[in-house]
Order: structure tokens, then C-alpha cells, then sequence
């Protein structure tokens, strides 16, 4: 009895250590195509809206993870039995290592929202541009208008 015991405690802390695993390569995923993105130029808005598409399934992914991680963060960790140490230290590199590429993720897109709101803002001034030379067109073509010849209306 107290070898499954021991069994099923190993069995918990190596599904743990599966899923931080599983975790670490999606935020590695997921920052790859940040950068991916970053070389394409992240103020075009299609660049970003296909950035955004192809990190859809990585988020759902990461999302499902996170579900499967909730009830480990809740438990002592130092009631956790694991295999050897090394096991345990590795999950705890593995840990850091998440939360160093969640940082970057989050740097990265905060960038992204940054450069997408400035050339939001040059189009605005570019249209706003447009508008005025359209009324102006406007303008001058109503004045355009009002000098042209009279009409002849004499007997000829």
C-alpha cells in the first residue's frame, strides 16, 4: 500500500512537471512569433492582426495549461514527493524561465500597442489632410462656379 501511495505522489509530480514543461514551450512559441513579427514590422495592422492569428491556438493552448496548473497552485509545495531533486530543481528553472518569456510577451506587445496607436494616429492626421484638400477642392470648384461666364442672352 505505501509503495502506490508513493507511486501515485510521483505520478502528481511528474504530471506537474509535464505540464510546466508543455507551458514553457507554448510561451516559447509564442514569443517566437513575436519576434517573428517584430522583423516584419509590428505597426502594420495586417502584420498584427496575422501575429495575433497565429498566436490564437498557442493562447487557447497556454489557456488549457493554466486550467490543468490551478490545482497545483494551490497545494504545499513542500508536500510534494518528487522523483529526485534535480526533478524538482529542473521545474523550478523551467518556472523561471516561463515567467522570464511571459515578461517578454507582454514587453513585446505592449510595444506592438504602441507603434499600432502612433500609426494610428499619422493616418488620422493623413485623412484629416485629405479631408482639407477635399474641401478646399470643394471650395474651389463652388467659386469656380460662380465666375463663370455669363450667359449671352442678347440678339445676335
Amino acid at each position: 500500500m505505501e509503495n502506490r501511495s508513493q507511486n501515485s505522489a510521483w505520478d502528481y509530480t511528474d504530471r506537474l512537471y509535464e505540464l510546466v514543461a508543455q507551458r514553457l514551450e507554448v510561451l516559447q512559441a509564442m514569443l517566437d512569433h513575436s519576434l517573428q513579427a517584430g522583423c516584419e514590422g509590428t505597426s502594420d495592422p495586417s502584420a498584427a492582426v496575422r501575429l495575433l492569428a497565429r498566436r490564437q491556438g498557442l493562447f487557447d493552448r497556454l489557456m488549457e495549461l493554466e486550467q490543468q496548473l490551478n490545482p497545483y497552485r494551490y497545494d504545499d509545495p513542500q508536500q510534494r514527493h518528487w522523483r529526485d531533486a534535480s526533478k524538482r530543481a529542473e521545474c523550478r528553472r523551467m518556472l523561471a524561465r516561463s515567467e522570464e518569456l511571459m515578461r517578454r510577451i507582454l514587453d513585446f506587445d505592449s510595444q506592438m500597442l504602441a507603434q499600432m496607436e502612433s500609426a494610428r494616429g499619422i493616418l488620422a492626421t493623413q485623412l484629416q489632410t485629405v479631408a482639407s484638400s477635399s474641401d478646399v477642392s470643394s471650395a474651389y470648384a463652388a467659386a469656380n462656379t460662380l465666375e463663370s461666364p455669363q450667359l449671352d442672352i442678347t440678339e445676335g
